[in-house]
């Protein structure tokens, strides 16, 4: 059965996935973070933590109506 919530799901997770890079990338530098790059890294967590609890909302809502869909990787 196909979710109107699939596409949102998968842009989310989209989403999470570009922004750990981005951490990673960022907290991997050399170089020891600036005021502003910890302001940016600290913004992005609670935009990641956002939609990792967007991401759960939609799951446990898809769950509780009985959508099948396949596991995410």
């Amino acid at each position: 059965m196909f979710s109107m919530e699939q596409p949102l799901f998968f842009t989310l997770r989209q989403e999470v996935d570009a922004l750990v890079q981005l951490q990673i990338h960022v907290l991997t530098q050399q170089s020891a973070l600036n005021s502003s790059q910890l302001q940016d890294c600290h913004a992005r967590f609670e935009r990641i933590m956002d939609l990792q609890e967007e991401v759960a909302r939609l799951r446990k809502e898809s769950i509780l109506r009985g959508i099948t869909r396949r596991p995410i990787k």
